[in-house]
């Protein structure tokens, strides 16, 4: 095994403020930041079905910045604390996070082949890792590689509830069993589901471009036969009243509540319901 070498090592600052304290925020960790580079990540609320996304100010906003810790020490970080003290006369400016990050590569590993390698796969479970269709990856024994095209539709498999649906699903899953996955996106879900045994998969979404993204991520992998894509206001009837063995739905909370009735309507008795 080759032996990793130190080769970057950073300090993350962040802190959350009212929106009228990002501009101020941003100059500030601007001054201090590698390259001048300021991340800001603004609050934004969504509707039920995804076209409307709106910025929220009632909600703080998040502005971060990274450090080169061979430069900045703890001197630095009390300056840029001292700073936001003053801003706080201001505006509503809260206390100062600070993260500390090693970047490790491993001896002889060139750059730009270790940036396509980590954001072309991502370990989604215990088993199974996303891949785009074009990364050539060798998968270890007993790993369940899928190759997903996400477009416009949500799920690449690097959010933390999407990674949660999958484990419970490599735990739970018995083969032959029917599925039902609600808000299907990209297909993920589906598709790891039927690579994981299921005898029929069932994938709805509201969504025309992830129906279409999710019925190409399907025929990509092999399962096109096991899962069917459709879409279709989920609850609008009862035609799937105790129809599944498991039914999954990675959804906002809001949304889940609105289906709840028809998402347990959907399990028949015994069976599992994933959220």
């Amino acid at each position: 095994m080759t032996a990793s070498s130190l080769t970057g090592r950073w300090i993350e600052l962040g802190v959350t403020c009212d929106f009228e304290a990002v501009e101020a925020v941003a100059a500030l960790f601007a001054d201090y930041g590698l390259n001048h580079g300021v991340v800001i990540e603004e609050p934004f609320t969504q509707n039920l079905d995804g076209e409307d996304v709106q910025v929220d100010l009632t909600r703080s906003v998040a502005v971060s910045t990274f450090l080169d810790r061979e430069i900045a020490g703890d001197e630095t970080i009390d300056e840029v604390r001292e700073a936001l003290s003053d801003l706080g006369g201001q505006y509503v400016v809260n206390g100062l996070f600070i993260r500390y990050l090693t970047v490790n590569k491993r001896e002889h590993e060139d750059w730009a082949d270790a940036w396509v390698a980590s954001s072309s796969k991502t370990n989604v479970g215990q088993r199974v890792t996303a891949i785009k269709p074009w990364y050539d990856y060798n998968p270890e024994p007993g790993e369940i590689v899928l190759a997903l095209e996400s477009g416009l539709a949500f799920g690449t498999g690097n959010h933390a509830s999407t990674r949660l649906a999958v484990v419970t699903l490599e735990n739970e899953l018995i083969p032959g069993l029917r599925v039902l996955d609600v808000g299907a996106g990209t297909g993920i879900l589906a598709i790891v589901a039927a690579r994981l045994g299921a005898g029929g998969v069932d994938a709805v979404d509201i969504d025309p471009v992830a129906v279409g993204v999710a019925r190409e991520n399907a025929e990509r992998n092999g399962v096109a036969d096991i899962v069917r894509v459709e879409q279709c206001i989920f609850g609008s009837d009862d035609s799937r009243h105790g129809e599944y063995d498991v039914v999954v739905a990675n959804n906002v909370a809001s949304l889940l509540m609105d289906l709840a009735p028809s998402l347990a309507g959907a399990v028949r008795a015994g069976g599992l319901l994933i959220l």
